[in-house]
């Protein structure tokens, strides 16, 4: 399994007290039912864990181009709401989830602002977070390596009797 860990815009320049899995808490309260997308900005949908186990949907996207000449790719995890996260204005062009408007939502780092997703909500009322993700491969590697462990010691104990 893929294991994923919250963490700032990785297209902005952000010293190294950034949030990075400061909100991965956030992670454990996954939105599960499948989501719409926008068709034209969407890569692909995989299942992911959080360093909890918790099993996440991961969306990747990228910009569209008439956003931004660089198309910049983004992997996010829809979550719960989390009002306490300071938003931007609301916005209802290039939706990657239609049915949904959109507000920039960040945390407060090393003093300022940082840029950790997006808050949708609909026209109903129902609100979600797409956090910012990434796959942490030492997080991967360290639990491989651990289940090896413990498989080879489970192995060495029934062997033992």
């Amino acid at each position: 399994d893929v294991v994923v860990e919250q963490v700032a815009n990785p297209h902005a320049r952000v010293e190294a007290c950034a949030v990075d899995d400061e909100l991965g808490y956030l992670l454990e309260r996954p939105i599960v039912a499948p989501l719409d997308v926008q068709a034209d900005t969407f890569d692909a949908k995989r299942v992911a864990r959080t360093k909890r186990g918790t099993q996440v949907t991961v969306y990747d996207f990228r910009q569209p181009r008439r956003l931004s000449e660089a198309e910049l790719p983004f992997s996010i995890v829809p979550v719960r709401d989390a009002p306490e996260l300071l938003a931007s204005a609301t916005t209802e062009a290039d939706l990657w989830f239609p049915g949904y408007k959109w507000q920039v939502v960040g945390a407060q780092s090393c003093g300022r602002l940082v840029h950790v997703g997006w808050r949708y909500s609909s026209d109903e009322g129902e609100t979600f977070l797409a956090l910012i993700v990434r796959a942490d491969e030492r997080l991967e590697v360290g639990l491989a390596a651990s289940a090896a462990v413990a498989a080879l010691l489970s192995l060495s104990a029934s062997r033992a009797h």
